[in-house]
């Protein structure tokens, strides 16, 4: 995300919200399909069955974190806290996925690093927050500056 990129707020959200409602009605299509119920694209459905609350949460999540980052300045520091906690939302995510890739093959190399979660989330959410705050204030002063002009030749 480019923190104050001047984007107009109302295509952000239309943007996502249509990408949201698309990710909803492949999840409703994919149940109307006659899958055999022991089989990998039953588990797959399943999954996405299971986390589809957990997709539009951190989808939104994320959509008010880009249209807080578009506020005037004071407001704009609200954004990497929001990102953060959707960035620890989007891992759960992919933590669950390596846990399905481990059902489906019938092994287990993502086990462990689910054990790991409870330490790997607050690293994620710091180190989302601590790179947010640093590139806002790298833009502030590239503005301040007057280096952020695009300098061609």
């Amino acid at each position: 995300m480019v923190v104050g990129s001047g984007r107009a707020i109302p295509w952000i959200v239309i943007s996502r919200i249509t990408g949201i409602a698309l990710f909803i009605l492949i999840v409703i299509l994919l149940n109307g399909l006659f899958i055999p119920a022991q089989s990998p694209v039953a588990d797959i459905i399943i999954f996405l069955n299971q986390n589809v609350r957990l997709v539009v949460i951190f989808s939104l999540v994320f959509l008010a974190a880009e249209v807080v980052g578009e506020l005037p300045t004071p407001f704009r520091f609200l954004a990497p806290p929001i990102n953060a906690a959707g960035s620890v939302l989007l891992v759960t995510f992919f933590l669950r996925m390596l846990s399905l890739v481990d059902t489906i093959t019938g092994t287990e190399i993502f086990g462990k690093i689910t054990v790991y979660s409870s330490f790997i989330l607050p690293l994620v959410f710091v180190g989302v927050l601590i790179g947010g705050i640093t590139a806002i204030y790298a833009g502030e002063a590239e503005r301040r500056s007057g280096d952020g002009e695009d300098q061609i030749g």
